[in-house]
């Protein structure tokens, strides 16, 4: 394989993107080269150059936009995110196609829905200074029902602003995982490489759904 394929897996909170990263990296780690990713705040950057590491600055990034303690309004923060997104995608995955078989990313383009209710504004900064450089394959879009996906993801508002368990999406609530959910349908019918599987099924059979669909892209390769 001359140049590895990049598979980044979205969804809104708690529809179990982490997991099926990991065991995709499992199942394919005996086969190929394979790292994983994350589309917002990994140390990564840090292979890129010999100067600064970047990488813990584009983690650093994410955690002070969404630090509820910093009351970022939705422009700083999706100001901020986007900064890290375009690294990601202009030095970090380019990077790893060079190095890797199969970089597996935990989100993607698609977690612009997150941003929606800033309307045309972000959408128009996102197609200047992210949408050019996107380094993505095929993206599975993990579509869970909010209820199922929300009670995964409850915290308590108290220790989460002591401790920093949850981040200013997570602590918005419910009405606004459901806001999400609804861009995300949205923006998935936006482009070809989006592919949906059912985040409601037991973590078995998403994995295996997800297996089938990145074999078909490995094999046409």
């Amino acid at each position: 394989m001359a140049k590895g394929v990049v598979i980044k897996i979205d969804g809104i909170d708690g529809c179990g993107k982490g997991t099926l990263v990991e065991n995709l990296h499992t199942h394919y780690n005996s086969k190929l080269r394979v790292v994983t990713t994350r589309e917002f705040g990994n140390d990564q950057d840090a292979n890129v150059s010999t100067q600064a590491r970047s990488g813990t600055v584009s983690r650093m990034l994410c955690e002070i936009a969404l630090n509820p303690r910093l009351e970022f309004d939705p422009i700083e923060k999706s100001m901020m995110l986007t900064v890290v997104e375009r690294r990601q995608n202009r030095l970090v995955l380019p990077n790893l196609r060079e190095q890797y078989d199969l970089i597996l990313s935990d989100r993607s383009s698609l977690s612009r829905a997150y941003e929606s209710e800033l309307g045309d504004p972000y959408q128009k900064l996102f197609e200047w200074a992210v949408e050019p450089l996107l380094e993505e394959d095929m993206v599975l879009w993990i579509d869970v029902d909010p209820k199922v996906a929300f009670s995964r993801t409850v915290h308590n508002t108290e220790f989460v602003l002591e401790h920093y368990e949850a981040d200013a999406n997570e602590i918005r609530g419910f009405a606004y995982q459901v806001e999400v959910s609804r861009a995300y349908k949205m923006l998935s019918s936006q482009k070809n490489n989006i592919i949906r599987i059912d985040g409601n099924v037991d973590v078995e059979n998403l994995t295996r759904e997800a297996i089938e669909h990145i074999d078909t892209i490995l094999t046409s390769i």
